[in-house]
């Protein structure tokens, strides 16, 4: 990094933390109380604002959030309100260490601590995952937009096996929803805003009898996009609706079986990408190259403007049985995912080579775990705490991809010009090659996690997981027309294949708690993700390679604190995470232009960091929140071919900003029995690439992110009214970017949007 970079990035951070500061020197979260006399009565002591605590089950029973000696975000429903969060874009920009990019609904990019993967098929796993209400979601497109009656979500950092289902290498997004109340109550809202943005939804909830309860939600949200197309008049606007419901029946008084389903529909208008440069992807001849770009990022002339549409639906069944010493929780469910994209690749007016893509899958899962009850037998005496379980699961799915070169393409140039001798002709055929995958994927996995306490101070835990995976697969190609020449399938083909792993992967560490309200911690553990096979093979040679699974070995040391009576909270966490067979993506070029993606290894990477969170009420109505990350990621070894050059070794991992930090404050006043909260935050996200080649092109600036927000509560204390805003300094930046041969094209982020949210209770 030149000096002049470093320079204008110090610039941003000094301005971006001034604007802030600016924006609300008096501003603040908490109750409206007074700090009390050091001589205060506990009555007066106890009416004091201190920070909130969010109950989380990440380890797989109820406690709080600064209990659990891992490095854990978490977000109460309550929370997401305040913030205006509807989705998981805007839930990422709020917290450190976690990107995620949906510039196309149908392929989601999720990184945590800077692992992910930027592909979304039925022939991979994600490297950082999501659950809902404890079920693995393999695709998740669309199972988090509108964000409608959470509980409260929950971003774990790091490996998760030993506690979970289904194991993730990177780290986890865990969502939980609401369950049924005792009583009933209930929500209803609407958001209106610019961009066309309407957005209503609600949840109703309670008893149907003593022993049974219900609760209902949905939502609605729709909303016009920031790229257009010229020539159709669409843009990449997205509507989605979702309905959700829950059951619960009392069997006996330990006893309970909980019935879920839930379905969401999401549609995608456009599709677009702006084309950054020339040559363009394998265009022909005839091809005005110096006209074909436009040069407005969010306006172009598509020849296809293409769309998307994501049906998730998903039925899930539990039974919970709470006994004095431990509870036995047995889980199943089924979920069903279609997909159907459309793309003009070339990102031009000009015929030269759209896709559609067709995905549609079945997934079962089914899971039985215990685990000790505080103050149970199985603790001996509450010193030890423990959870095991077993799991199964099963991924069926088909998914196709329809390549059609047009008659602007060099394909069709040279069926056109057989004898490429002048005078040359335009082409004029239309030629549609199509890949097509099956995969059978089965998983069974044992693990279990227990901590033991040493004494008043000292804890040990230690957990193991065991996991064997068998994927069968079949890649069949097809060459639409036969001899033409630079097809994009040369030949049709069929290739079966089987993918086989198992490994065992342990953990340990220890928790030191030397005063109440302080821990330290430290752990070592090791994950897996299973080895993967290529979405599009257009050559039998693709198909028949794979990706080795990756491994990590990964090592944290961390401290969770609460200071002055609760008032001020600080968490750090630094941490070395070790990979062997990184899988990564990359995009190769073949003969004749026509280029594809794949998956491969690289050999080894390591990635450090280091992580800071801190909470400080400073008066009755003013908090202010912090969170600092710092993020070395590097390929330590990634030769792609050595007799060309080609060797990645010592790049950046893609989408992994070394810098980036967030600021919040939060002002709350009463006035009576009404409310008024004031909110404010800086996102700043530093520059980071988006291929591994780490060229010039593929860098990302850093940009800083301002949002907003003022919510009045009426005395009522059921009905409110928001006032919101994101990205108010109208920051215009790239959330995606793909290569094509030469080419280059880019999705572009939104501009800014506000609006108004009406809320009511009962």
């Amino acid at each position: 990094m030149n000096n002049q970079r470093v320079i204008r990035d110090w610039k941003r951070h000094v301005l971006g933390a001034s604007a802030f500061g600016l924006m609300f020197s008096h501003s603040a979260f908490a109750q409206d109380q007074s700090v009390p006399a050091p001589d205060a009565s506990p009555e007066e002591e106890e009416a004091v604002a201190r920070l909130g605590q969010v109950v989380v089950t990440a380890q797989r029973r109820e406690e709080t959030a600064q209990n659990v000696p891992v490095s854990l975000t978490a977000v109460s429903g309550a929370e997401l309100e305040a913030k205006a969060v509807t989705d998981l874009d805007e839930l990422s920009q709020g917290i450190v260490g976690i990107s995620y990019d949906n510039t196309s609904i149908a392929t989601p990019e999720l990184y945590i601590r800077g692992v992910g993967t930027n592909r979304r098929d039925i022939g991979s796993d994600p490297s950082s995952a999501v659950y809902v209400d404890d079920i693995y979601q393999p695709r998740f497109s669309n199972v988090l937009s509108g964000l409608v009656d959470l509980e409260r979500v929950e971003v774990l950092r790091g490996p998760q096996g030993t506690l979970f289902g289904r194991n993730t290498i990177g780290g986890a997004i865990s969502a939980t929803t609401s369950t049924p109340s005792d009583e009933f109550e209930g929500r209803i809202y609407g958001t209106f805003g610019n961009k066309e943005q309407i957005a209503g939804g609600g949840s109703v909830s309670g008893p149907l009898s003593d022993r049974v309860r219900a609760r209902l939600s949905g939502g609605y949200a729709d909303e016009e996009g920031f790229m257009f197309d010229n020539v159709s008049g669409k843009d990449n606007g997205v509507r989605t609706y979702s309905v959700r419901g829950k059951i619960d029946f009392d069997l006996t008084d330990s006893l309970l079986f909980r019935l879920g389903a839930n379905y969401t529909d999401t549609h995608q208008g456009g599709t677009f990408l702006h084309a950054a440069n020339t040559p363009l992807f394998i265009a022909s001849p005839f091809v005005p190259q110096a006209t074909a770009l436009d040069g407005d990022r969010y306006r172009g002339d598509y020849s296809l403007p293409g769309e998307n549409d994501l049906q998730h639906q998903q039925i899930d069944a539990r039974l919970i049985w709470s006994g004095d010493a431990f509870t036995a929780t047995a889980i199943t469910s089924w979920i069903g995912f279609e997909q159907t994209a459309t793309q003009d690749l070339d990102a031009t007016a000009f015929d030269i080579v759209t896709y559609e893509g067709l995905t549609d899958t079945d997934t079962y899962s089914a899971e039985f775990r215990l685990a000790s009850n505080n103050g149970g037998a199985a603790t001996f005496g509450d010193r030890l705490s423990w959870v095991a379980g077993i799991y199964y699961f099963n991924d069926k799915g088909d998914e196709s991809a329809t390549f059609t070169t047009g008659t602007d393409s060099i394909v069709s140039f040279l069926a056109a010009n057989p004898t490429q001798m002048p005078p040359f002709s335009p082409g004029v055929l239309r030629k549609a090659d199509q890949t097509n995958q099956t995969t059978d994927m089965t998983s069974f996995a044992v693990y279990g996690q227990g901590t033991l306490s040493i004494n008043d101070y000292l804890s040990l835990t230690l957990g193991a997981r065991y996991t064997e995976d068998d994927r069968d697969y079949t890649h069949t190609s097809i060459n639409g027309l036969p001899g033409v020449p630079l097809p994009v399938v040369p030949q049709s083909f069929s290739l079966p294949g089987n993918l086989k792993s198992d490994s065992f992967d342990p953990k340990i560490g220890l928790e030191f708690r030397p005063v109440d309200d302080v821990m330290f911690y430290t752990s070592y553990s090791e994950g897996f993700k299973s080895g993967a096979v290529q979405s599009t093979a257009t050559t039998m040679q693709i198909a028949g390679r794979s990706a080795n699974p990756e491994t990590v070995k990964a090592y944290e040391v961390g401290m969770k604190s609460e200071f002055f009576s609760n008032r001020f909270r600080l968490n750090v966490a630094a941490f070395q995470n070790e990979f062997e067979d990184l899988q990564v993506r990359r995009v190769v070029v073949f003969p004749g232009g026509f280029s594809s993606a794949i998956i491969e290894n690289a050999a080894s990477s390591t990635i450090k960091g280091l992580e800071i969170e801190t909470s400080a009420v400073l008066s009755p109505e003013f908090q202010i929140n912090a969170s600092y990350a710092y993020l070395d990621a590097a390929y330590d070894a990634y030769v792609v071919d050595a007799s060309a050059g080609i060797d990645f070794s010592g790049n950046d991992l893609v989408r992994t900003p070394r810098h980036r930090y967030n600021l919040e404050t939060i002002y709350t006043k009463a006035f009576g029995e009404a409310e008024l909260q004031l909110r404010a935050a800086y996102n700043y996200i530093g520059e980071f690439y988006y291929q591994p080649a780490n060229l010039p092109r593929d860098l990302e600036d850093a940009h800083g992110l301002i949002s907003a927000s003022a919510q009045y509560t009426f005395p009522n204390e059921t009905t409110s009214i928001q006032l919101w805003g994101r990205n108010l300094g109208d920051e215009e930046y790239r959330t995606y970017s793909n290569l094509l041969d030469q080419q280059v094209t880019e999705g572009w982020s939104a501009k800014r949007t506000f609006g108004v949210t009406l809320s009511q209770r009962f």
